[in-house]
């Protein structure tokens, strides 16, 4: 009937707004956290990214997310936690772009801290 077709195409207009209305939000609180990043809000921006539901957005962006948290460990010193989601990116994309990126920061990470063993050690002495 007319009334079921207007009803039902009314229930499709509502889901499509709530649909565009969560990607807005997650572009915004995307955003935000990339804008907290640039200005060394790092603990802020971890917290929205990892507020972001990566199953919600693109695959491009939610490995951008993934190792922008990674990135936010890394500076704020977390280096254990920064490893480990590296190591997933290293593993999860080898040979690509995201791979490299991960691949260098675990170098840089290792050979800071054997940097700071060592000094630890000539410090004692």
């Amino acid at each position: 009937s007319k009334v079921a077709l207007v009803d039902e195409i009314k229930k499709e207009e509502k889901e499509e707004i709530i649909i565009n209305k969560k990607k807005d939000e997650i572009i915004n609180s995307f955003e935000i956290a990339e804008n907290l990043y640039k200005m060394g809000g790092y603990e802020k921006a971890l917290d929205i990214y990892n507020l972001i539901n990566k199953e919600d957005i693109e695959d491009e962006k939610a490995t951008w997310i993934t190792y922008q948290i990674a990135n936010c460990y890394r500076k704020l010193k977390a280096f254990d936690k920064a490893l480990e989601i590296y190591r997933k990116l290293e593993d999860e994309y080898e040979g690509t772009y995201w791979g490299k990126q991960a691949q260098w920061y675990i170098n840089e990470i290792e050979w800071r801290t054997e940097a700071q063993d060592k000094l630890e050690i000539v410090g004692e002495r």
